[in-house]
């Protein structure tokens, strides 16, 4: 399942085969060190008491003249155990962690080690000056050592067959935690199967006769549990039982929030679940209780019930094993949760989120595969480009949300003549493209395209209003015109610009002599690196607001072009040919300086804390040399590294994985901070957003567009800023352009936004003046 529960187990083996090999002292010695390991600790050290006085019998600790230990006094054990609780960690006010406050720690764990019946009596501590990795797991490791200490010089013969037998019921409880830990089932996103298994399992384990599982929830009354499954030993089956609400019972709700275990070993005389006496216990003849949390980042979010129908003392084991259930459980949750969010961004990256048509990435998926599959000597595919004919006039004359209804009107019509083996996806706006079967007689391909075209013929009713609307056809053959998805797609594109060329409402086949397309770009080239050379190129900036403070905090730089000719040229039509040229790097490393000094100059103008973000294209982020320019810009200015924020796509964090990391941790070693770019437009793996070093999120436009208005997008919108925050990333939505979106990306705790609703890309001076008369 997770890294760090194959790590457990590694962990775990290594420290069964210390304990039959080793004498014990060696055996703890050797375990502390790889708890230390395992949790990425400082240091960990067992007191044990003698004489009733607290000595550190066993330490484990990397730099001891660091960690000098403190004496303690028999007090402080009784205020660890007195707390009724299992895992004590920060704050240092706490009378537990009091002690350790002149060391350099920072954080820390105290676990108590408690057999009277074996002679034992102590406690662990572990110490870190950051915080701890898989800190929950501390349950099965700790019932290890503490077994192992108690089999130190046992009384008696009767206390040492006692070691023996608690030895070896702790090694069948932690082989029971490994082989669910391991088992597929857990990996399911089907909860209910998951949460049963843990359940029969736990309750065959300690042979009780009941155990259930139940998950916190709340509703505008109160919190309470909801049972996801009881299983009982005596009939072998699952049921559900009836919520529990926390105002009917407080005491208990307490306890299970506060407390590690609830260990009741007779029900009839405890305080805590005295609300519980006539309505549940009576009832189901329950008189012996023993109750974990299940926590997910320190706070509970439910429970692990184990029940037994006669009075029942509870071991120390027994409370460990079923702790370690909870945390397995916790775990499976987490991992659920993820694996559905991971699934849904997924989806987003190879499905159109208005039409829910497959998007470019899935189309050209699509097309790979019908290359590795396609018999050139049986048939062919084609790839038919269409473009709806002026639809921006609908938008501009109806509105935006007519043109909405327009674009699903025709998706649903199109969608009603595929036949079988053909797709349709949604490339952009008013782009669609429908991938085919071509036969030898390839005049039925043309039947086809006409079947699509005379269903624009009928009027399209939208909002009662009849729209006509005509489109333009491009085809390109595989393999004739491209033997791969994006060679493919371009020419068909190509192909539909000619035939609108000639008239709008045509069919074009593509042709290698459409070269005057080529013959312009080789004119743009060279205008390219003149206008560079001639200072024709400018920085516009941005500005992103704190949504909550509503101060500015960052300006995102955006080029522009002043041609000599054609006037002002957006960066849309010229970064593709300059990426494709490889122009695009000496540009990209005049926007890092230029962006660099325009940073310096607002900072000696008073604007300390503000950020400047630059876009990295693909082909300058792999030229290998970006670290070297971005060192080189930040030592010209002595502008503070952290204000310099680098953007890139999803798409390239997902190419060449091993390179772009080596980039990306020169940039971050640099103390530049990276972000990531259009958020949920491209691949969308979650792998990259665990292991790059991402600072930050910018949600692509698309998905906060109607996110006032269209719950999906909402939702979208609402997983996507969740999953930032639970990897502490700061979140940016772009595309601000109404009050409301702000207004409900603020309800969605999204950090930072910009957008024309706070202001359009402006030029440096315009935007400095901006910047003086923004309303603090």
């Amino acid at each position: 399942m997770l890294q760090s529960e194959s790590e457990l187990f590694e962990v775990l083996k290594l420290i069964y085969r210390e304990m039959d090999k080793r004498s014990v002292p060696e055996a703890t010695y050797y375990a502390l060190e790889q708890m230390n390991h395992f949790f990425q600790s400082d240091g960990a050290v067992v007191y044990t008491t003698h004489n009733s006085r607290l000595f550190p019998e066993y330490e484990a600790i990397l730099n001891t003249s660091l960690y000098p230990l403190p004496l303690l006094s028999p007090q402080w054990l009784n205020e660890v155990k007195a707390s009724d609780k299992y895992i004590h960690t920060n704050p240092l006010s706490s009378p537990i962690i009091e002690p350790f406050k002149n060391m350099p720690a920072t954080h820390h764990i105290v676990v108590p080690l408690e057999y009277k019946d074996l002679q034992l009596n102590g406690a662990l501590v572990v110490f870190s000056d950051k915080p701890f990795k898989h800190h929950h797991y501390i349950t099965p490791l700790i019932t290890l050592i503490g077994v192992m200490l108690a089999q130190k010089q046992p009384a008696s013969k009767v206390q040492e067959e006692g070691v023996l037998y608690r030895t070896d019921q702790v090694r069948r409880q932690q082989a029971e935690f490994m082989r669910l830990a391991k088992d597929e089932r857990l990996n399911s996103v089907d909860l209910v199967p998951a949460m049963r298994m843990l359940c029969e399992s736990t309750a065959h384990t300690l042979g009780a006769s009941r155990t259930s599982i139940w998950l916190k929830e709340k509703d505008q009354y109160s919190s309470y549990f909801e049972n996801v499954t009881s299983y009982s030993s005596e009939t072998r089956s699952h049921s559900k039982v009836e919520p529990l609400r926390k105002d009917e019972h407080p005491t208990y709700f307490e306890a299970i929030e506060e407390e590690r275990t609830v260990s009741i070993d007779n029900t009839t005389l405890d305080h805590r679940v005295n609300e519980f006496q006539d309505v549940y216990f009576h009832k189901n003849n329950i008189h012996a209780l023993l109750d974990a949390p299940i926590l997910c980042n320190g706070k509970s979010i439910g429970v692990l019930c184990v029940e037994h129908t006669k009075p029942r003392h509870w071991t120390f084991e027994e409370e460990a094993f079923v702790s370690s259930i909870a945390d397995l459980t916790a775990f499976v949750l987490e991992h659920i949760e993820r694996k559905k969010a991971e699934d849904e961004i997924r989806n987003l990256a190879y499905v159109d989120p208005f039409t829910q048509l497959p998007n470019r990435n899935q189309m050209e998926a699509y097309m790979e595969e019908k290359i590795a599959q396609v018999d050139e000597q049986v048939d062919t595919f084609a790839a038919i480009y269409i473009d709806l004919d002026q639809f921006w006039k609908v938008n501009e004359a109806l509105g935006y949300k007519v043109g909405d209804q327009l674009i699903l009107a025709i998706t649903k019509r199109i969608n009603h003549l595929l036949e079988d083996g053909e797709h349709l996806g949604r490339l952009n706006g008013d782009s669609f493209l429908i991938l085919t079967r071509v036969t030898p007689e390839q005049h039925a391909l043309y039947r086809r395209i006409q079947t699509f075209k005379d269903a624009f013929k009928e009027a399209f009713t939208v909002n009662e209003q009849c729209l006509y609307l005509t489109c333009s056809f491009g085809i390109a053959f595989y393999p004739e015109h491209g033997d791969y998805s994006g060679v493919l797609i371009q020419n068909a594109h190509r192909a539909t610009y000619e035939a609108k060329h000639r008239g709008r409402n045509g069919l074009q086949v593509y042709q290698d002599s459409m070269e005057h397309q080529s013959k312009e770009r080789l004119i743009f080239e060279m205008n390219l690196m003149q206008g560079l050379q001639e200072g024709q190129f400018q920085l516009y900036y941005q500005p992103q607001i704190d949504l909550h403070t509503k101060k500015i905090v960052g300006m995102e730089a955006l080029i522009r072009w002043h041609h000599h000719e054609h006037g002002l040229i957006s960066p849309a039509d010229f970064i593709p040919l300059a990426e494709i040229t490889g122009h695009i790097v000496p540009i990209g490393e005049w926007v890092i300086q230029e962006a660099a000094h325009q940073l310096k100059e607002w900072n000696e103008m008073g604007h300390k804390s503000l950020t400047v973000s630059v876009n990295i294209s693909p082909r300058q982020f792999q030229q290998g040399n970006l670290p070297e320019v971005i060192q080189e810009a930040i030592a010209n200015t002595g502008i503070d590294p952290s204000s310099l924020i680098i953007e890139i796509t999803e798409s390239l964090a997902m190419e060449n994985q091993e390179r772009i990391m080596k980039q990306m941790d020169a940039i971050r070693d640099l103390g530049c901070c990276i972000a990531i770019d259009d958020f949920g437009s491209g691949y969308s793996s979650l792998r990259y957003l665990q292991h790059f070093p991402i600072q930050s999120l910018k949600i692509d436009r698309r998905f906060v567009e109607n996110i006032h208005s269209n719950q999906k997008d909402a939702a979208i919108a609402r997983t996507m800023i969740n999953l930032a925050k639970s990897l502490e990333l700061t979140v940016v939505a772009e595309g601000i352009e109404e009050i409301e979106q702000l207004k409900t990306l603020r309800k969605m705790n999204c950090h930072h936004i910009q957008g024309y609703f706070i202001s359009r890309p402006l030029p440096v001076q315009d935007i400095t003046t901006w910047m003086e008369q923004y309303p603090l």
